[in-house]
Parts: structure tokens; C-alpha cells; sequence
């Protein structure tokens, strides 16, 4: 069995060398996005394209990874700023999970870092091989895969833990942690004025655009969000 961590990230390999290396420490495969070469050498997997927000990459990327590696059960997503737990393998919390679910029709979100409440959404999920193949069956606009790819970046995480919790099919998990570098937090510990990252601007501007196109898809069930059939 193989697991990944499967993420589009902009930033240099130097911005990046220790988030990678530790999620190749505790067992995972890498899978990046990328807009434009170099790709970090770190990764076991690069896409390179044109960046159409984070839903479209990680879809992607999950249906690459399941094409090439029919091992591959259980890939963890998040963003290029997270560190995985450091107390468990990938392939301890991959049987976990397979065991908690039955199989890999189902999401484990790490809620352990408590920064941000991490069990609202799923911010930095594991995600089974099924969920990714059938979630979105219903949906005429896109290939299946586990995340809605009507947004370019926040809000379809959110939407994967409501239909998760719709389904019956979601796993907060507090004994396990995934560190979040983020941004914010970062200038928030060393008392800076907040300052956007430039690679980040249309992703943070995109919260409050798209907050209508959330609020209305939440009104209605999430349209589209039907799994394929067995």
C-alpha cells in the first residue's frame, strides 16, 4: 500500500525543503502542482499547467495518482505550508482509516492543531480512493473527484466536510495532528502587520466573491455532490 500527499504548491524549493521532508519522512509520496518548472526534486509526481484554483489541482492530482499507482488507497491533501502528524506513518493511519470505514469510501480530517478549529472543515484531509472516484457523480460540469471545483480555492473544503457529514462519512480525528504554517499565523506569532503572500492574493480575495456561490449551494443540498453507484 502507498499513500500521498498530494497539494499544488507555488513556493521554491527552499520555502518548501522541510514541510516535504517530513512527509517523505513518515511515508508519503509526493504529488505537486505546479504552474511553471522547476518542480521541487523532492516530488515522486508533478503536473504542470495552468492553475485553475485549488479544487481543479488536487481532482487532478488524485486522478493521476490512482491511474499510475493502483496501490495508492488513502491520499492526504492540505497545502504546501502543513507538516503531516509526526507520530504516526502514513501507512498506520492508512489502515486506520480503511479499518474505521470499512474501506475508502470516506474522508479522516487531523484535528489535533487546534489553530483555526480544524474540525469545521476539512482543511487537511485523508481521503479514500473511493470517495475520489464517486463523489460529484451527479455533477454534469466536472469529473468526478473529492472536491467542487465551482470554487478557485476556500469553500470547497468547507463543502467537503458538510456533504461528509451529510453522508455519514466523516472522521474528526483530535489524537492526530497536521501543523499549519500558515501565513497568518506566522505574523500573527512575530507580531507583524499581516501582509498577503503575492502568490495568495486571488485566493484570499476569492473568499468573499464566492461566499454567495457557497451560502446558495449550501441552500440547496450541494447540487452535484452525489456519489457515483457502486
Amino acid at each position: 500500500m502507498s499513500v500521498w500527499f498530494a497539494v499544488p504548491s507555488a513556493r521554491s524549493e527552499d520555502e518548501t525543503a522541510d514541510v516535504f521532508a517530513a512527509w517523505k519522512a513518515q511515508g508519503y509520496k509526493i504529488a505537486l502542482w505546479r504552474d511553471q518548472e522547476p518542480a521541487p526534486a523532492v516530488a515522486d509526481m508533478t503536473l504542470i499547467g495552468e492553475y485553475r484554483g485549488y479544487p481543479n489541482a488536487v481532482n487532478d492530482l488524485c486522478r493521476e495518482i490512482f491511474a499510475r499507482d493502483p496501490e495508492c488507497m488513502w491520499v492526504a491533501s492540505g497545502g504546501d505550508d502543513m507538516f503531516p502528524d509526526p507520530n504516526k506513518s502514513a501507512d498506520e493511519i492508512a489502515a486506520e482509516c480503511t479499518e474505521h470505514f470499512g474501506g475508502t469510501f470516506g474522508v479522516m480530517q487531523p484535528c489535533g492543531d487546534r489553530w483555526f478549529n480544524p474540525e469545521r472543515i476539512c482543511g487537511s484531509p485523508f481521503m479514500g480512493r473511493e470517495f475520489c472516484r464517486r463523489m460529484y457523480g451527479g455533477a454534469t460540469y466536472q469529473k468526478p473527484g473529492p472536491f467542487c471545483e465551482l470554487f478557485y480555492h476556500m469553500w470547497s473544503d468547507q463543502e467537503m466536510h458538510e456533504i461528509c457529514l451529510k453522508l455519514g462519512i466523516l472522521w474528526n480525528r483530535m489524537d492526530l495532528s497536521h501543523y499549519h504554517r500558515h501565513w497568518i499565523r506566522v505574523q500573527q506569532e512575530a507580531k507583524q502587520k499581516l501582509k498577503t503572500p503575492a502568490h495568495l492574493t486571488k485566493a484570499v480575495t476569492c473568499y468573499e466573491s464566492l461566499m454567495p456561490l457557497y451560502k446558495d449551494r449550501e441552500r440547496k443540498g450541494f447540487p452535484g455532490h452525489e456519489p457515483l453507484p457502486l
